[in-house]
């Protein structure tokens, strides 16, 4: 949808698309039963995509207070990709990273649905991290950030799972759901960390990792 670029006929954040056009994606996605994720680093794009009915805001980078308001009133799911952003700031003359968490602790103080969210490329691919199987690394900097390891933990379970429109399928342990299930050695509600560390792995009720076994 839109990155961080400014137009001097739109302002900053500019949508790569009108109003118009995304409302018109976004009601056939929903007359069709689907939702409807729409990338929005900041600004105008992010505005817009609230307007349009998007049901996530992916990639958040920079978000003003009055559109996390709407966020909260709609009840739009967010997701940041802080880590994802923090390297890329690294190499940047932007302060990129400092309102990538402002921007965070700005939507979870006011009650936004944030959902887990890496934007992850392939094994050691050309983009520098994180990468698949690397997710766990974002709750360090969502709790670093402010959250709780409870909340950063539901954030990519339960509430990752309703951003999805999968609660009833994943996202908690209980009966009928598909037995998606990681283990590890400590308490990842003392320390998030211990999600980098996985130890057992279980997918729809098949265990595929137990490292457990040998102890």
């Amino acid at each position: 949808m839109a990155g961080f670029r400014s137009n001097p006929d739109i302002g900053y954040g500019a949508p790569t698309m009108t109003l118009e056009e995304e409302q018109a994606i976004v009601n056939e996605a929903h007359r069709q039963g689907v939702r409807v994720a729409c990338t929005c680093n900041a600004g105008v794009a992010a505005r817009q995509s609230l307007m349009a009915g998007c049901d996530s805001l992916e990639l958040v980078g920079d978000i003003d207070q009055e559109s996390v308001k709407m966020a909260v009133e709609i009840g739009t799911f967010m997701t940041f990709g802080l880590t994802r952003i923090k390297i890329i700031a690294a190499t940047q003359n932007f302060p990129l990273a400092a309102m990538s968490k402002a921007s965070f602790q700005r939507a979870l103080k006011a009650g936004v649905k944030i959902a887990l969210g890496v934007n992850a490329t392939g094994a050691h691919g050309k983009q520098e991290g994180p990468y698949h199987g690397e997710e766990a690394t974002e709750l360090r900097l969502m709790v670093e950030y402010g959250m709780t390891p409870l909340q950063a933990m539901r954030s990519a379970t339960s509430v990752g799972a309703a951003n999805l429109g999968w609660s009833n399928r994943v996202g908690s342990i209980e009966k009928g759901m598909l037995a998606d299930i990681i283990g590890v050695s400590g308490n990842p509600a003392n320390d998030v960390t211990e999600l980098e560390r996985v130890k057992f792995v279980m997918k729809g009720g098949q265990v595929f990792r137990n490292d457990f076994k040998s102890r």
